[in-house]
């Protein structure tokens, strides 16, 4: 589908030419719906506040309550950023 355009000189008629981009938008739409199911289901991993709502909820745990992994990483982030500066303010305090 990349790199072909539409031959507007073999549609004069404006029906026509609405009839071919309405063609064209539904072919590329179609081809995507695949990567659209992935994004969804990234989406869904991400901000899951449990497994049941993800393709994980087949799996036998018992425990399916999770923290979204943005926030996990935040919360990493944020914890070891006040540690080091925990530790560099009372570093300059001894010196």
């Amino acid at each position: 589908m990349a790199g072909t355009t539409i031959d507007l000189s073999s549609v004069i008629a404006p029906h026509a030419l609405a009839t071919e981009i309405a063609d064209r938008w539904t072919i590329w739409n179609n081809s995507r719906q695949q990567k659209i199911e992935e994004w969804k289901e990234i989406r869904n991993y991400i901000y899951a506040t449990d497994t049941r709502t993800t393709s994980n909820s087949k799996l036998p745990w018992t425990n399916s309550t999770t923290t979204p992994k943005l926030t996990q990483i935040i919360n990493v982030t944020l914890s070891k950023l006040i540690c080091k500066t925990k530790y560099v303010s009372q570093t300059l305090r001894i010196l």
